[in-house]
């Protein structure tokens, strides 16, 4: 049964809108784009059809629109940033050539740029307002700046583009600009530019390598050109350029017009493909299809949320009423959640632009009851210091108004305000105690979660604005949205134009407000059989942690005194770590719904019990069978796990690709539900590291240089390696004998031999008498380099004795040996024996005390995924640490928020900014013997700044298919739509193309040919979810055999032949944010598994996706020059 209500009125809110860009013309009959088009074209090609159309007739052209106030300020602002750039540097002797401006038509365009042509080629230091037109593009560049690197047309000198911007940090379509100005340039001067800069508003010149975007651009370019020519029309969809866009009114009207399912409440683009599939084309079929109505790819709890939401929403429109609905009670959910009021509630809202920068959060808001009235107070930040301490003061007033109310929360809408609250607690280390504190009292109390899972309403969305109908009436008519907030906070930055911050203020108080409202709302309408949400029983920290507290805390005040911030800040990286990973476990067992469930990584969501498969006993315990939906997860066989409310057993196996699940329950869970999802608990303890730390940081304090630790000391410091007898050369074993205390970076690409070296290198020193530990972050890959050190003793007929802490089947060591070298122990005291001449484990071994300054040398494997924390806590136990892996393969996985320098890997840090180490900080395997040249010239150039060559011996690799001899890459590409983790399209392409390879055969490196088998092939898939697609695919062709897997499966592996399924079907659909799915490192790894053939699979589409910073558009950049550089299939 459901309860009704009807709303109040509403408010009316005004939008702010963007500024239009002088765009595409007609002269004559030819069509002339402009830079500005690529940047629109990118966000929305239907903005750019219908751009097009007006030119062409077929639409109507917007009313004209005279500038705004604020329009004309922001020009005018903006000129008077790039004169006085330009007045700076001829106050500097440089010689500035200005172009006159020319009026937009062929004969002044082409004569414009002849002048900045001839300015170029006298020699000019800087040619301003530099004119471009080749007879179809039209650019105009604030600056070309004269750089001493030869060109064809110039000689011994070039130019490099440089851009102005008010904004105070790089966005992506600057870029795009930049590189459509570069491109230009290189027409000119017969060769690109090396980098392109922009000068933002704080004076500041940023400098970015033009190759790292210039695939891109020629994808975006080559895409619009075609775009605009065979004139298709796009249907419209809702994406954030709607809120700049000036065809948002138009495009509104259509999507009311049309019915169109987007109207729905918090459906997904995904969700209307399966429907429109199914022939649900409009809100109103929806909603009045039957609920038995099942819809392929689209679960059927999804379907009935989706139905009932349209049937309330195309009530509302028949009736003119607003209305919600009570959802049937579920126990610690919905209004489950909605804790007793008390007098110290706190009512708080954040706002934030995540575009400046690295994000800032600028204005921190809070509201409160006191003496029958609400009170409100606003702090501001405008730079990270002014963040800092806007941070720590709301903390100290949140814990001041908690103290003195027991029973107090912290009320928001929505998960930004606990989220920005715990990145800035790690960003800026301080306040952790406090917010931790708060955190474990569940003080923060999310309206939004309430709202969801205890109500259905009448509205398109379950936003702020929405619910606030049927309890709140505003008073502000400025800023309407946080979209319109971050907005306005960019044309303050802009202008400086104080008002705009008053408006924002408003804005936010009236946000508070509404919430204090939303509150009183929602225990109006509580159920009666609805208790309150009880707090949590009181937790009493141990003494032990607080006495680390205490002694951290004097050796971070001590540090930062002496000029050492990071090595104060990662003294609590691992409590850091720690953080998130408690709140998570929290979320999923009170907060998430099945769905979130499903799509965190961390769970195995979705369960239900196999009718099909009966228990089966096993000593005490039980084995049951349960089905579960594709998804993302990372869980593995011998896996503790827990259910929402309980301990569910131990993983017994894991099958992704039949979608099975085995759980071994012991008594204690007889009686106990059926789990419907499984997670891990956090209960590893960091302890030993932390004190390793705490042993580090004391003797530096204490002895500076001549600390104990001087290995760790110089990776702290990233100084460059001290050796003896000069140089570190080119020898791995070599540099590691020479080695003074100190360490050497290793970096060792795809089949470059990392662990041929290391293994040699370690053999070598054993023989020498050294002692020696053998590290990692996990036991698989400790145990693939002991098993080449044993291989490497044998084969020199030497004897060694080794040992490898592991406790059960899964860390122990098993030696390939019939007379094992290395032997497993479960005692670290036996490690720590000084006669055992090799010693291997994990972090937690080499951390321990007893492990303290015990070895001569330290070798940390896949160092690439190793947390500098981490690292320098390992190498207390050694004089000497080689540092053996590439950051460019799997990275380190950071889940907390941490300060600047520390939450990156031990290889990061030493890299810095580079791609691939210096030589005189390391070693670079520069040959693969894996790649034929013609794999590895992509992932050279790409991956490893063009460093990495072919073995000669890699270039008589080949297979062949057909008759015909293969190397290289392809790119496949398989249209479809509404596919987010899994694409039966991808998977039954690639079982026909290895159906029909297989029939032909691979010759070697040593030139032997032989068949090709199942083996000889390796699927990738970007998701777990594709594996089990894959999977029946492959089994469907008698392909059982083939391996498929994810990437991260497969570090290590290699194959003649690789095929890499990506799955989603567009930008639109990706489940993720972009830096996943178009990794560079994800990439790498795929790519490298290949010996002759690597097989990109993916929609075409997915290149088209929006960029909105420069680090995506790097990402995006490596897949178009992959498919620049590859053969299409």
């Amino acid at each position: 049964m459901t309860t009704r209500f009807r709303a109040k009125g509403g408010a009316r809110h005004k939008r702010l809108r963007g500024v239009s860009k002088a765009g595409m013309r007609l002269f004559g009959n030819d069509l002339v784009l402009a830079t500005s088009d690529l940047t629109k074209f990118v966000r929305c090609d239907h903005a750019t059809f219908l751009d097009r159309g007006t030119l062409s007739g077929s639409v109507a052209p917007l009313a004209y629109r005279p500038p705004s106030a604020m329009d004309e300020l922001i020009a005018r602002k903006g000129e008077e940033h790039e004169r006085a750039y330009v007045d700076k540097l001829r106050a500097d002797g440089k010689r500035v050539v200005a172009i006159e401006p020319a009026p937009w038509t062929p004969e002044a365009l082409r004569r414009a740029e002849t002048q900045t042509l001839a300015a170029m080629r006298a020699g000019a230091d800087y040619v301003y307002q530099a004119a471009f037109f080749d007879g179809r593009w039209i650019g105009y560049a604030d600056l070309l700046m004269r750089v001493e690197r030869p060109s064809p047309a110039f000689g011994a000198y070039g130019y490099e583009v440089i851009d102005t911007k008010l904004a105070r940090s790089v966005r992506a379509h600057f870029l795009l600009q930049l590189a459509d100005y570069s491109m230009h340039l290189a027409r000119l001067q017969g060769v690109a530019p090396e980098s392109m800069h922009v000068v933002i508003g704080t004076e500041e010149r940023q400098s970015f390598r033009v190759a790292d975007f210039a695939a891109y651009y020629r994808h975006v370019r080559t895409s619009l050109e075609h775009f605009v020519a065979n004139g298709r029309a796009p249907a419209p969809y809702p994406v954030e350029f709607c809120a700049l866009c000036d065809w948002w009114a138009h495009c509104s009207a259509h999507w009311r017009a049309v019915d169109h399912l987007s109207l729905v409440a918090n459906i997904q683009r995904a969700q209307v493909t399966r429907l429109e599939r199914g022939d649900i084309h409009t809100l109103t079929a929806l909603a009045e299809s039957p609920l038995t109505t099942r819809i392929a790819k689209l679960p059927e709890e999804s379907f009935v949320t989706l139905h009932e939401q349209a049937r309330l929403q195309l009530q509302q429109r028949r009736t003119g009423e607003h209305t919600f609905e009570l959802l049937p009670r579920e126990k610690d959910r919905g209004f489950f959640r909605l804790p007793r009021p008390s007098p110290g509630d706190v009512f708080l809202d954040l706002e934030g632009d995540p575009f400046l920068g690295d994000g800032i959060t600028y204005l921190f808001g809070a509201a409160w009851e006191e003496n029958g009235s609400t009170q409100y107070r606003a702090w501001w930040a405008h730079d990270a210091a002014e963040e800092r301490a806007s941070f720590e003061s709301v903390m100290d007033f949140l814990v001041a108004r908690l103290t003195a109310e027991a029973g107090a929360h912290i009320y928001h809408y929505g998960g930004l305000e606990k989220s920005s609250l715990e990145r800035l607690m790690g960003r800026h280390g301080t306040r952790e105690a406090q917010l931790d504190d708060l955190l474990r009292r569940e003080a923060f109390v999310d309206l939004a979660s309430i709202v969801r899972q205890g109500m259905r309403v009448s509205h398109a969305s379950y936003g702020l604005k929405k619910i606030e109908t049927f309890y709140f009436t505003r008073k502000s008519e400025g800023v309407a949205d946080a979209g319109g907030a971050v907005l306005a906070y960019e044309q303050w930055l802009e202008t400086n134009d104080r008002a705009m911050l008053a408006e924002i203020e408003s804005y936010n108080r009236e946000d508070c407000v509404s919430i204090v409202e939303m509150r009183r709302w929602l225990v109006s309408i509580r159920p009666d059989d609805v208790a309150w949400k009880e707090p949590p029983p009181a937790q009493e920290r141990a003494e032990d942690r607080i006495a680390e507290e205490q002694r951290n805390d004097a050796l971070f005040q001590e540090l930062v005194a002496r000029g050492m911030p990071l090595l104060a800040q990662l003294l609590y990286y691992h409590r850091r770590e720690e953080r998130p990973a408690w709140w998570r476990w929290f979320d999923r067992r009170t907060n998430m719904t099945d769905e979130e469930l499903i799509a965190d990584s961390e769970c195995l969501g979705g369960l239900a019990p196999d009718p099909n498969t009966p228990d089966e006993p096993v000593k005490k315990s039980v084995i049951v069978t349960y089905t579960f939906p594709p998804q993302e997860h990372k869980l593995d066989p011998g896996d503790a796990v827990h259910d929402r409310a309980n301990s569910a057993g131990t993983i017994e196996s894991i099958d992704d690709a039949k979608g099975i699940v085995r759980l071994r329950r012991g008594p204690k869970l007889k009686d106990l539900p059926p789990p419907d999802a499984l997670f891990m608990k956090p209960d590893i303890s960091t302890a030993p590291i932390r004190e390793a730390l705490q042993r580090l940081a004391t003797s530096i304090v204490r002895d500076g240089d001549a600390t104990t630790y001087r290995a760790a000391y110089d990776i702290l410091l990233a100084r460059e390696p001290r050796v003896r007898d000069g140089a570190l050369g080119d020898d791995v074993t070599s540099a590691a004998q020479r080695l003074d205390d100190s360490y050497i970076f290793v970096q060792g690409p795809p089949g470059s031999g990392k662990t041929f070296n290391g293994a040699h290198a370690i053999v070598k020193l054993l023989r020498a008498g050294k002692r020696v530990g053998v590290t990692s972050n996990s036991h698989a890959a400790i145990h693939n380099l002991l098993h080449a050190v044993e291989d490497v003793a044998r084969a020199q007929g030497y004897w060694l004795r080794g040992l490898k802490k592991g406790s059960d089947t899964r860390t122990r060591f098993v030696s390939k040996l019939p007379n094992p070298m290395i032997e497993s122990t479960s005692e670290t005291k036996e490690c720590a024996d000084r006669a055992m001449q090799l010693v291997a484990g994990t972090a937690w071994l080499f951390s321990d005390d007893a492990m303290d300054a015990s070895l001569d040398y330290l070798f940390l494997d896949e160092a690439g995924q190793m947390s500098l924390a981490t690292a320098l806590a390992v190498a207390t136990s050694a004089r000497n640490v080689v540092l053996l892996g590439d950051p460019l393969q799997l990275a380190q996985v950071s889940q907390g928020s941490h300060p600047d320098g520390a939450a990156c890997s031990v290889l990061e840090h030493l890299l810095g900014d580079d791609a691939t180490v210096r030589p005189s900080r390391g070693i670079f395997l520069e040959h693969t013997r894996r790649m034929h040249p013609d794999v590895c010239a992509f992932v050279s150039e790409v991956v490893y700044e063009s460093r990495l060559h072919s073995h000669e011996s890699c270039a008589r690799q080949a297979v062949t298919i057909d008759g015909a001899r293969a190397t290289g890459l392809r790119f496949l590409a398989v249209a479809h739509e509404g596919n987010t983790q899994s694409s039966d399209e991808e998977a039954a392409r690639i079982a026909d193309e290895i159906a029909r390879m297989i029939r032909g055969a691979f010759t070697n490196s040593d030139g032997a040919t032989a068949p090709l088998r199942a083996t000889s092939f390796l699927v990738v898939a970007a998701y777990n979810a594709q594996v089990r697609h894959l999977t029946q695919a492959l089994a469907a062709r008698g392909l059982a055999d083939v391996p498929v897997g994810t990437v991260d499966k497969f570090q290590g592996r290699e194959a003649p032949v690789v095929f890499f399924s990506m799955a989603t079907s567009s930008g639109a659909e990706l489940p993720r944010d972009i830096d996943f799915l178009f990794s560079r490192n994800r990439l790498n790894v795929a790519i490298s598994r290949a010996r002759c053939l690597a097989v990109v699979v993916a929609n075409p589409r997915l290149l088209d996706v929006a960029c909105k910073t420069p680090e995506q558009m790097k990402l995006v950049n490596g897949l178009c020059r992959y498919v620049e550089m590859a053969t299409a299939m």
